[in-house]
């Protein structure tokens, strides 16, 4: 972790950025199956 010192904010933002991409993934999923019930 030393050596990344100077990038745990891209980091942050990273996997900042994977939630809201698997979160979005799931509330299109979620609703496509109730617009097609």
């Amino acid at each position: 972790m030393a050596m990344n010192r100077q990038e745990w904010i891209i980091v942050l933002i990273g996997c900042i950025a994977c939630v809201v991409a698997g979160a979005s993934t799931l509330a299109f999923a979620i609703l496509l199956a109730e617009v097609t019930m």
